[in-house]
């Protein structure tokens, strides 16, 4: 006969199963008994004698009772001996089953103790993990904070960068502007050292004729005056 068993058993629990097994089986054959033994008592003819029997009668009837009597005696004691013995086989199962879950609790008390082991390390575990990323993220955020403190710096040296550049560039075309405009002045002074070289190179050749010439030599004095103003008012311009 099948049986459900409790839930929790594992294979390491084959011996209690079996002697489960073996009591549950014991209890059927037991009320099984009891049936037949019952049906086999109610099955023997029983008569009370009846007061219009005879005298031979009232004896026959005596020794069938008194043989039912030894019967129903031998009956009950094969039962009393069977369910002595079944009563024995019992008391030893359930003393197996007894010492089986003594083992069983404390198997059970170590795996219990094991697991508020477990489940403690468990525990303390995720607070490490906790606080380890809790320091991560404060040092993520240390760092991200410095690498955008590090990324403005940069902004603002670029732009001061560029501003000195381009404050170098202006300054460097006025300078290319003031040496164009001398280099140009440069070259005027030359073609005017020039017609004055020549203006002096004509007047000592023609020296001679100046003597008697006053009007001539006034004239010559006043052309180179007059090329001095306008080469006087050329640089001043160029300035």
């Amino acid at each position: 006969m099948d049986r459900i068993y409790e839930v929790g058993m594992t294979p390491d629990n084959t011996k209690v199963m079996k002697l489960m097994g073996d009591f549950y089986d014991f209890m059927d054959h037991a009320k099984e008994d009891s049936m037949r033994q019952s049906s086999s008592i109610s099955a023997i003819p029983f008569h009370l004698p009846s007061e219009d029997d005879d005298k031979q009668s009232t004896v026959m009837q005596n020794v069938r009772n008194k043989v039912k009597l030894k019967q129903l005696e031998a009956i009950h004691s094969s039962n009393e001996k069977s369910l002595t013995k079944r009563n024995i086989a019992l008391e030893t199962k359930i003393g197996d089953l007894e010492s089986m879950n003594l083992h069983l609790k404390e198997r059970c008390s170590n795996y219990e103790a094991r697991v508020q082991e477990i489940t403690q390390q468990a525990i303390d575990f995720h607070d490490q993990l906790k606080e380890a990323q809790d320091s991560k993220l404060t040092e993520v955020s240390k760092w991200e904070q410095s690498a955008a403190d590090v990324h403005k710096l940069k902004l603002e040296n670029e732009q001061k960068l560029t501003h000195q550049l381009e404050l170098f560039r202006s300054e460097n075309n006025e300078l290319a502007e003031q040496n164009r405009e001398l280099e140009n002045n440069e070259k005027m002074m030359e073609i005017k050292f020039a017609e004055i070289y020549s203006q002096l190179e004509h007047y000592k050749s023609t020296s001679t004729d100046r003597v008697g010439n006053p009007n001539r030599v006034r004239r010559e004095q006043d052309q180179i005056d007059a090329s001095r103003a306008r080469d006087h008012a050329v640089i001043i311009q160029t300035r």
